[in-house]
């Protein structure tokens, strides 16, 4: 017998008589190398015609970027895979898709990141975030847990990468929300939005419609206390004399030395004025007239007369010199009205005297205050010890004459005998007839005594007989 040639294989007859009827050709994507051996092309090789007698004549490899779909036809790699040649396709692996891309023989050539808001569990499969949920940044996932996160509070997500915040005024109503109508709520009237999730109190000075940022009281009112105000009228006071607002809660007080000029003013120049010279601030509205005892320039507060001097009675001085006198000799002063008189037995050293200390002196012994600027001698029937009112010499003495004596011995005599004295410089004489009863004798009755019958007074001491012939 003989065996089936190469490039051919035995068809099954086991009678035949002839090569025809016992061969069959070869098919392509086969090689035969004679008798029954029919070897079909490897593993990512394809056949390159009919009747071949070898794998190196008869099969071919794919090449890269297609893979062996039969045993005669190498296919485009496709989207979502990857072919190095020959053998079979790679899909794109689990966080990554294909980019379109139909004959890559890389996974770089095939293959695209999934991207954020997508995961991709390999192939062609990219899937988007669902709503309520939005992508986390991570670009390779494989899960949806690994490429979203849920939507928070304050946003609505539409899916994918989309994530949105709660629009002007309103706040978010919890998580996971899909769209804004779900997911955002406007804040109420007397709130006003502070951050995606609160409304809160408008607060002093403002006023809130609702949902929309606040609203400053404007200038020339300012916030009267109340937090929740949905209006002007009922957040905002008109501003006060004596005061200018900028708006909001700012209210200032016109400064030192200057007074309102109405309401609702809104800067100090406007609502502010210095008061004039002669007055000072009284009040935020009142400027009053400086006083006696005080000057003012106009505007800041008045200014005393300085010590050593006094005010003259003039109420609306602007000057030192209009307002303000030198203290005279005789007094001492503390400024403003003040203007003390030297004390008893005190006369003044001179003028523009600033205390007692400085503007006084005493009398000296032997004289006394006669005015605030003059101590006089004693005088005569008195004494003096200085400084006090003099004294004058008791009853039963007399002056002695001297006009600077300091003690009652050195300006007093002691009343003779024949006169009685009732003090100071009086001495009298016993009268017509009556002599004296003795020295230091204070009244005529005490001092004196008429002659008895068949006398008669010869001197103030002595009552005589009357004699011969009388």
């Amino acid at each position: 017998r003989s065996t089936c040639p190469a490039g051919t294989y035995g068809n099954g007859t086991t009678n035949a008589s002839t090569q025809a009827a016992a061969c069959t050709t070869c098919e392509n994507g086969y090689y035969c190398s004679g008798g029954t051996a029919r070897t079909a092309c490897g593993a990512g090789k394809i056949g390159t015609g009919t009747g071949k007698t070898s794998e190196s004549t008869g099969c071919t490899t794919c090449a890269a970027g297609t893979y062996k779909t039969n045993q005669t036809t190498c296919s485009a790699c496709g989207n979502g895979y990857y072919c190095t040649g020959g053998a079979n396709r790679t899909a794109c692996p689990a966080g990554k898709y294909g980019n379109g891309t139909t004959n890559a023989s890389t996974e770089a050539g095939a293959c695209s990141a999934c991207g954020n808001g997508y995961y991709c569990t390999g192939g062609t499969a990219r899937t988007a975030c669902p709503a309520g949920k939005y992508g986390n940044g991570t670009t390779n996932a494989s899960t949806e847990a690994g490429a979203c996160t849920t939507c928070e509070n304050g946003y609505y997500c539409t899916g994918g990468t989309n994530r949105t915040a709660c629009g002007d005024g309103k706040i978010g109503t919890g998580t996971g929300k899909t769209s804004e109508s779900a997911g955002c709520k406007a804040c109420a009237a007397g709130t006003y939005k502070t951050s995606q999730t609160a409304c809160s109190n408008c607060g002093n000075g403002y006023y809130c419609t609702g949902g929309a940022a606040r609203t400053a009281c404007p200038a020339g009112t300012y916030g009267n206390g109340t937090t929740t105000a949905s209006t002007q009228a009922g957040a905002c006071t008109t501003c006060e004399n004596g005061y200018y607002c900028t708006g909001g809660t700012a209210r200032t007080a016109c400064g030192a030395g200057k007074i309102g000029t109405g309401t609702g003013k809104t800067s100090e120049s406007a609502g502010c004025k210095t008061c004039a010279a002669g007055t000072y601030k009284t009040s935020q509205t009142a400027c009053s007239n400086c006083g006696n005892g005080y000057y003012c320039t106009g505007g800041a507060a008045r200014t005393a007369c300085p010590a050593g001097t006094y005010g003259n009675g003039t109420t609306t001085a602007s000057t030192q010199a209009g307002a303000c006198t030198t203290c005279e000799n005789g007094y001492y002063c503390t400024g403003g009205t003040a203007r003390t008189a030297c004390g008893a037995g005190k006369i003044g050293t001179g003028t523009g005297k600033t205390s007692e200390s400085a503007g006084c002196k005493t009398c000296a012994a032997g004289t006394y205050k006669t005015s605030q600027t003059v101590c006089s001698n004693c005088g005569n029937g008195y004494y003096c010890t200085g400084g006090a009112a003099r004294t004058a010499c008791p009853a039963g003495t007399y002056g002695n004459g001297t006009t600077t004596a300091s003690t009652q011995a050195g300006a007093c005599t002691t009343c003779e005998n024949g006169y009685y004295c009732t003090g100071g410089t009086a001495r009298t004489a016993c009268g017509a007839g009556k002599i004296g009863t003795g020295t230091g004798k204070t009244s005529e009755s005490a001092g004196c005594k008429t002659c008895a019958a068949g006398t008669y007074k010869t001197s103030q001491t002595v009552c005589s007989n009357c004699g011969n012939g009388y």
